[in-house]
C-alpha cells in the first residue's frame, strides 16, 4: 500500500475512534440495573431489569441476573419464573440450572414442612426433572404425591428412587407402600427386601403384616406386627395392625386392648378410635347407653370442630320439594364386598325420574366395582380415591347434591369426617355399619322397626331413625348359584348345624350355648367356615374350648377358604340348620343361608346388630326362628333337628319365601328409600 492510502486508512480509523460510543436503550437499563445491584440498591435494580425485559428480548443473563437478584431478597417464587426463562433460552447453562435447582428445591422444602403438599409435589417433581439422578428428590416427590393420594403418579418417583439406591431399606418401604394403595401384590417383595436390608424397621414389619392380613395369613400378620412391637412398645399403627387381626381372630378382650393403647399413643387418629367402635360392637359387655357415649366421644373429638352447623351455605338451592333429587352415595365398598350385594340392585332400580343417582366411590376396582358402575347407570361415577376430605366435599358441593348417603359408618376407609362438614342439605347414613355414627351433622339413619324399635333405639343414636316399612336390606343372590341341595342329615345320618361369620362375633357365650345344643344333640356336627380358621391358633383355640364344656373337637368341622363365592355358598350343602352368632348377628351369610335353604336360628337382642337376624326372618315369613332367650334359642334349634322331615320342606321353601318378600324385590325396597328421601327433602325446604 502506498504511502497516499496508508495515511487515508489511519485517518478514516482515526476518526471512528473519535466517535462517542452509543448502546441500544435495552444495554443502558440492563447496564443501570446491575449497577445498582452492585450497589445493594434491589429496589432500584429490580424495576429497571423487569422494564429491560419489557423493552425488549433480554438475554438469559438479564433473566438469570433478575432471579439471583429476587433470590437474595426472599422473593423464591418470583425468582424460579426468571430462572425458569433463563434456562428455557440457555438450556446448557448449567449455571443457570444450579440456580433454578437452588430456588425450586428451597420452595418445596418450605411447602413439604408446612405440609402444603400440592405445592411441595410440584417443586419436587420439577426438581426430578432438572436432576432425574437425586434420589431425594424422587423420593420427597412420591411422599408428598402420595400425601395428596395420586399413588399412581408417585409410583415412577419410588421406583426410580429404588434404582439409585437399592441399598436404602426406606426407598423399598416407600415403594411398596404405593403398591400396597393401589393392591398390587408385589407390595410383599418390597417391604421384605427393606426387612431384608434393615430388620429393625418396625414400619415395613407393620405394613408386611397388613400384606398378609389381606392374603388371609393371619397368624403371619400378628407375628409381623407383634415383631414391630418389639422394636417399639409405642408404635401407634402396629397397635392398631394388631387389634384388627386379633379382632377378626375371636381375641376380643386382647384386641380391645390394643385399640385402647394404640388412642393412648395417639389420641388425635379418627381412624383408629373407628376400629375400636367397631370391635366394640361384638363386646356383649357394651350396654347401648355405653356405645352411644363412645360415638358421641368420637364426634365430638373429630367431627364437631369441622361442623359448619346447620343450613349454613345452601342459600342458592331450589327449594322445589317435588323435583328431581340429587342423590349422592359414598362408599369405599363399591368392589367384592358384603355392602355390594345390598347396594347394588338399590342402584339398579332407582327411578330415574326421582333421583339423579352419583356415586363416590373410594373402592380399589375391581370386577363387582364395574358391574356395580353398570348397575347405577345413568348415575354420574365419580372415582374419589385420590381426593382428599376438603376436596370430596368440594366435588360434592360442586354437584349440588341434595341428599348426600354414607354407606360405611366407621368401618374402614370412611368419609365421616367430609360429612360433619356438611356438604349436602340432607345427610343420611345406612347399611354398611349397624350403629349410630354419633355425628350431629348426620340427620338420618335408615331402618326398621324390628331392627330398631321405636322408643328403643330412638334415644341411642345421634341421627333421626327413618324406619323402612318392608325393612332395611335388599339382598342380590349371585344368579350363578345353583338351588339348594338335598338336606345333608339324609346323606350324613346325623345333623350338622354351621355358622359361616367371622370369630370376632363368637365369644365365649356363643360357643356356651352352641356347646349345650351340640350336647343336647349327640350325634351332630358343627362347621365353622371363617378365614381366622386358615390359621392353627385359632382353630386350637376353639376346639379346647368345646372341649371344655364337654364337646369332643372331633365333633368340629371347619372350613377357612373357598376359591370362589360360588365354592363357598355351595358349603351350605353340608349344613342343615346355621346358627346366628350374638351379640353381633349375621347379615350377608344369614341371607346367603336363607337362599341355600338353611335355617337360622337367631337370638333378638338389644342392640341393632343383635336384631338384623329377626328382621331379615320377619320379613321372609319365619318368626318362629327367632328366639327371645337363650332358652328359647337352644329349644328353637333342638326342635328342628328333631324334625327332618320340616327341615326338608323348609330347604325346599325358604328360597321361595325370599324370592317373594321385600328382601329380594328391589323394586319395592328402592321406593321406600325414595320416600324417605322425598320426605326428608320436603322437611328440610320446609325449614328448621
Amino acid at each position: 500500500m502506498s504511502s497516499k492510502h496508508m495515511g487515508k486508512a489511519v485517518r478514516r480509523r482515526m476518526r471512528e475512534l473519535s466517535r462517542p460510543v452509543t448502546f441500544s436503550p435495552l444495554e443502558v437499563l440492563v447496564a443501570r440495573a446491575r449497577k445498582a445491584a452492585e450497589a445493594g440498591q434491589a429496589d432500584v435494580a429490580i424495576p429497571l431489569y423487569v422494564e429491560a425485559i419489557q423493552k425488549g428480548s433480554a438475554s438469559a443473563d438479564v433473566f438469570n441476573d433478575l432471579g439471583a437478584l429476587l433470590a437474595g431478597h426472599g422473593r423464591i417464587p418470583a425468582a424460579v419464573l426468571q430462572f425458569e426463562v433463563a434456562l428455557f433460552l440457555a438450556p446448557r447453562d448449567q449455571a443457570i440450572r444450579r440456580n433454578l435447582l437452588a430456588a425450586v428445591e428451597s420452595t418445596a422444602l418450605s411447602a413439604f414442612g408446612e405440609r402444603r403438599w400440592t405445592d411441595a409435589a410440584a417443586g419436587f417433581v420439577r426438581l426430578s426433572e432438572l436432576d432425574p439422578d437425586c434420589a431425594t428428590f424422587h423420593t420427597n416427590a412420591g411422599a408428598a404425591l402420595r400425601e395428596l393420594k395420586l399413588h399412581e403418579q408417585s409410583l415412577p418417583h419410588f421406583r426410580r428412587a429404588c434404582e439409585l439406591t437399592p441399598q436404602d431399606p426406606r426407598g423399598h418401604f416407600n415403594l411398596g407402600t404405593t403398591l400396597l394403595a393401589l393392591a398390587r401384590a408385589e407390595c410383599q417383595v418390597e417391604f421384605e427386601r427393606a426387612i431384608e436390608l434393615n430388620p429393625g424397621y418396625a414400619d415395613a414389619h407393620v405394613n408386611l403384616s397388613l400384606v398378609y392380613n389381606r392374603l388371609g395369613q393371619l397368624a403371619r400378620s400378628a407375628a409381623g406386627v407383634r415383631r414391630a412391637l418389639e422394636i417399639a412398645p409405642d408404635h401407634v399403627q402396629a397397635h392398631a395392625a394388631l387389634a384388627a387381626v386379633l379382632r377378626e381372630q375371636g381375641e376380643r378382650e386382647e384386641s380391645l386392648e390394643h385399640y385402647r393403647r394404640a388412642l393412648e399413643c395417639r389420641p388425635d387418629s379418627p381412624s383408629i378410635y373407628s376400629g375400636y367402635l367397631l370391635a366394640r360392637q361384638a363386646d356383649p359387655e357394651a350396654s347401648p347407653e355405653v356405645l352411644s357415649s363412645e360415638h358421641r366421644a368420637w364426634a365430638s373429638r373429630f367431627a364437631d370442630p369441622i361442623d359448619p352447623g346447620p343450613g349454613s351455605g345452601f342459600d342458592s338451592r331450589d327449594r322445589d320439594p317435588e323435583r328431581c333429587l340429587r342423590v349422592g352415595y359414598v362408599s369405599a365398598d363399591f368392589r367384592s364386598h358384603s355392602v355390594a350385594s345390598f347396594i347394588e340392585p338399590i342402584l339398579a332400580a332407582h327411578d330415574r325420574n326421582v333421583a339423579e343417582v352419583h356415586c363416590y366411590s373410594d373402592a380399589v376396582p375391581d370386577a363387582v366395582t364395574e358391574r356395580i358402575r353398570a348397575a347405577a347407570a345413568p348415575g354420574i361415577w365419580h372415582d374419589v380415591r385420590t381426593l382428599t376430605d376438603q376436596a370430596l366435599v368440594a366435588q360434592v358441593a360442586a354437584d349440588r347434591i341434595d341428599v348426600l348417603v354414607d354407606l360405611a359408618g366407621h368401618t374402614g376407609d370412611n368419609r365421616l369426617l367430609c360429612f360433619a362438614r356438611r356438604p349436602a342439605p340432607v345427610q343420611v347414613t345406612y347399611l354398611g355399619y349397624p350403629s349410630t355414627t354419633g355425628i350431629s351433622a348426620m340427620g338420618w339413619r335408615l331402618t326398621d322397626a324390628v331392627s330398631d324399635p321405636e322408643g328403643v333405639s330412638d334415644r341411642t343414636c345421634s341421627e333421626a331413625l327413618w324406619r323402612l316399612p318392608n325393612g332395611f336390606l335388599c339382598f342380590r343372590p349371585d344368579p350363578s348359584i345353583g338351588l339348594p341341595g338335598p338336606l345333608p342329615a339324609q346323606k350324613r345320618g346325623f345333623i350338622t348345624f354351621g355358622s359361616f361369620n367371622n370369630l370376632s362375633k363368637m365369644d365365649q357365650g356363643v360357643i356356651e350355648l352352641w356347646a349345650e345344643i351340640l350336647r343336647a344333640a349327640p350325634q351332630s356336627k358343627l362347621l365353622l367356615k371363617s378365614r381366622a380358621l386358615s390359621d392353627a391358633g385359632p382353630r386350637t383355640r376353639l376346639c379346647r374350648a368345646f372341649e371344655t364344656l364337654g364337646v369332643d373337637s372331633g365333633r368340629l368341622e371347619v372350613a377357612a377358604y373357598a376359591a370362589t363365592p360360588q365354592e363357598h355358598v355351595k358349603l351350605y350343602d353340608q349344613v342343615d340348620i346355621a346358627l346366628d352368632p350374638f351379640p353381633y348377628g349375621g347379615t350377608t351369610t344369614t341371607c346367603e343361608a336363607l337362599w341355600m335353604g338353611v335355617p337360622v336360628v337367631t337370638l333378638s337382642g338389644n342392640t341393632h346388630p343383635g336384631r338384623v337376624g329377626a328382621s331379615l326372618l320377619t320379613r321372609i315369613g319365619c318368626p318362629e326362628m327367632i328366639a327371645s332367650t337363650r332358652a328359647d334359642y337352644v329349644a328353637i334349634a333342638l326342635a328342628l333337628a328333631c324334625e327332618p322331615g320340616r327341615l326338608g320342606a323348609l330347604r325346599r321353601a325358604l328360597r321361595g319365601k325370599m324370592v317373594a318378600s321385600p328382601l329380594t324385590n328391589p323394586a319395592i325396597i328402592t321406593r321406600d328409600i325414595e320416600t324417605a328421601y322425598r320426605s326428608m327433602w320436603r322437611r328440610w325446604c320446609r325449614g328448621p
